[in-house]
């Protein structure tokens, strides 16, 4: 048993066992219970459905213009229309309920029952052959409701070739050979020409009703691919003729070659692409195409055709570099997560990240690699990937305290080229900042294919993934191009919660997490010989200002009582020994903090300008994973004094 929904699309929908429930909801559906084993409910809700029936089964229409088939099963089901003006289709012992509407019911081979409800309905006793025992009609109205006869001339092809009798309250009709056609429930008046309708009477001919629908196709898709099937119904249409269909308007050709984008098979009624180059999602999303259908009696009517058109999005690849190491993205979705994993065994601790450029050679504004300012403009348009520890500090990425692996998940512009940068035993902002005052800043070594002092060598592991290999020291040092490792690749992982800002400032961003708590899992470790503590608190603006609770006057780094404003707004504090999972409120910024000794006045900030000496205290090692140095002045740069990470998820 299985409970099956919709959309509010055109769908189609299959009961495949006993006892399931389809449910079509909006747009015009198919819904089909002939595989099915019987007991199954269909109902098709809004719009102009098609229900099939199997064995002992419940169709509902509800709504719409709907067509309900019991030749479909094998008897013993109810089809009931609903409202609207519904075609239903009886096969044996099948029970039809017109419901509202003018309906048309179809008694099939013998033993059903039909009910047509309110509205004009029209009762089809036989068609092409007679039924194998009669059908009951429980609520014939004459001079409203029409019972119909096709497709039996000569020997039934007026009223004359009936034989009409009242039996037990009920009136029956047959042949007048004897066979039984239908029994009119309770009905005792008497029955006349004007009763009924014969196929050969041309001026009962009734024209075939068309169905609305909607289709999908792909964009660009090949010539002759199927794009749907138009249906009609024609009850009256004599057993060997055919309905004919045309599209006969909205058939653009937006491309202007002659050709229209669709055509139709005149006897089946199926629509396919006619030109490939008409189908762009881009300029032309979807076609409204009205379609004719005609009988062999020219009577006609017209069914609205929507197509619309699915963007084909070609996959984003990661593209080999140009000859300068220049990177960039093929395909057409705007945006890219790359994840960087990154490892190294270098005296330094160095940081790498990457910069973005104008074209294939690395040009920024005009500026070429190697030219003055290069260096300036390449850190301005940077994102940090990580910082790496020397090979003197513990290991804390080996699985048994953080991640097996050091790692970072970066959101790109698909369209922007970029390249690779080194800072040597510092990072961006401290070169920014002596490029900025005019001293000289660290070293700083680009990813430039024509670098006369070799610091890089690029493998091309597989399609789309890619490894480079550093070398830390001038003119190559050692030449093993092991100081720094980074392999990236485009990845279908998501930018871990909070991350979002820390390509160029250590931040955990939650403003968009307005109104929902956050459960915040924190992991510690340190190598120091100090008891350390870390902390989160909360800063009003990307630049690091504080509320002062005091006042409530917004403190900006170095200026004075930024210390105790910033641990009064402190949201979480821990040691490395047991850090608790806590409930962090979203929609605020939160920055990382340490106390040395876990003293107060040893307190490091994320913003250099809050530290003495106006000293950069804290590193960015992976997402949301930050390495601090808990000595004043910067005591020996290792960043590994204290290690903290959080993982945050909504609650």
């Amino acid at each position: 048993m299985a409970i099956i929904n919709g959309t509010a699309n055109g769908d189609e929908l299959f009961a495949e066992s006993t006892g399931d429930e389809l449910f079509g909801l909006g747009g015009d559906d198919t819904l089909d219970a002939a595989g099915g084993s019987g007991n199954n409910t269909l109902r098709g809700g809004a719009g102009n459905d098609e229900l099939f029936a199997g064995v002992d089964d419940f169709l509902f229409g509800d709504e719409g213009d709907d067509t309900l088939e019991g030749r479909s099963g094998s008897g013993g089901s109810q089809l009931d229309g609903g409202e609207g003006n519904d075609f239903l289709f009886a096969d044996s012992d099948d029970e039809l309920i017109g419901g509202d509407g003018n309906d048309r019911l179809f008694a099939g081979s013998g033993d059903a029952t039909l009910t047509g409800g309110t509205g004009a309905d029209q009762f089809w006793l036989a068609i092409a052959e007679l039924p194998t025992s009669a059908n009951i009609i429980t609520d014939f109205t004459p001079g409203e409701d029409v019972l119909g006869i096709a497709g039996l001339e000569p020997d039934l092809a007026e009223f004359d070739d009936l034989n009409i009798t009242q039996e037990n309250g009920n009136t029956v009709i047959s042949t007048t050979g004897g066979t039984e056609l239908a029994i009119l429930e309770s009905f005792t008046d008497e029955l006349d020409a004007t009763d009924f309708v014969f196929n050969n009477q041309t001026a009962e001919n009734q024209p075939p009703v068309a169905e609305d629908a909607t289709f999908t196709v792909a964009e660009n898709s090949a010539v002759g691919t199927s794009v749907g099937t138009v249906t009609a119904e024609d009850p009256d249409l004599p057993p060997d003729a055919t309905l004919s269909y045309a599209i006969t308007a909205g058939n653009l050709d937006p491309d202007g070659d002659g050709t229209a984008a669709f055509t139709i098979d005149p006897d089946t009624g199926e629509i396919t692409v006619a030109d490939a180059g008409d189908l762009d999602f881009e300029t032309t999303p979807n076609f409204d195409l009205e379609v004719t259908v005609t009988d062999p009696e020219n009577l006609t009517d017209t069914a609205d055709i929507t197509v619309n058109l699915t963007n084909v999005v070609e996959t984003v690849t990661l593209e080999s570099p140009s000859e300068n190491n220049i990177f960039s993205f093929a395909g057409d979705e705007e945006d890219v997560n790359l994840k960087f994993t990154v490892s190294g065994d270098a005296g330094f601790v160095n940081e790498v990240g990457l910069y973005f450029v104008d074209d294939a050679e690395g040009t920024i504004d005009g500026i070429a690699p190697g030219e003055a300012g290069y260096t300036q403009a390449a850190l301005e348009r940077s994102q940090t990937i990580a910082s790496l520890l020397d090979n003197n500090s513990r290991d804390f990425f080996n699985g048994d305290i953080f991640s097996e692996a050091q790692s970072r998940i970066l959101n790109l512009d698909s369209d922007r080229r970029f390249g690779f940068y080194l800072v040597q035993n510092s990072d961006t902002d401290t070169v920014l900042n002596a490029l900025e005052a005019g001293t000289t800043p660290p070293n700083v070594y680009f990813g430039a294919a024509d670098n006369a002092d070799g610091f890089l060598q690029l493998d091309d592991l597989t399609a789309g993934e890619f490894t480079l290999n550093w070398d830390d020291s001038p003119l190559g040092g050692d030449a093993d191009f092991d100081d720094v490792q980074v392999s990236f690749e485009i990845t279908n992982e998501e930018v871990p919660l909070g991350s979002d800002l820390q390509g160029t400032l250590d931040l955990i961003d939650f403003r968009s997490q307005a109104g929902e708590l956050l459960r915040t899992d924190i992991v510690a470790s340190q190598d120091a010989a100090l008891n350390n503590r870390g902390g989160l608190y909360i800063v009003q603006d990307t630049s690091g200002s504080v509320l002062d609770p005091v006042t409530g006057q917004l403190i900006a780094p170095g200026q004075a009582g930024y210390r105790e404003a910033a641990l009064a707004n402190s949201a979480i504090e821990f040691d490395r020994i047991d850090p608790d999972t806590t409930i962090l409120p979203g929609g605020f910024l939160y920055a990382p903090y340490l106390l040395a000794g876990g003293d107060e006045e040893a307190a490091y900030f994320a913003f250099a300008e809050a530290n003495p000496g106006g000293i950069d205290h804290v590193r960015l090692l992976d997402d949301n994973t930050f390495g601090f140095e808990d000595t004043a002045g910067g005591g020996d740069l290792s960043f590994n004094d204290f290690v903290f990470s959080v993982d945050a998820s909504v609650v």
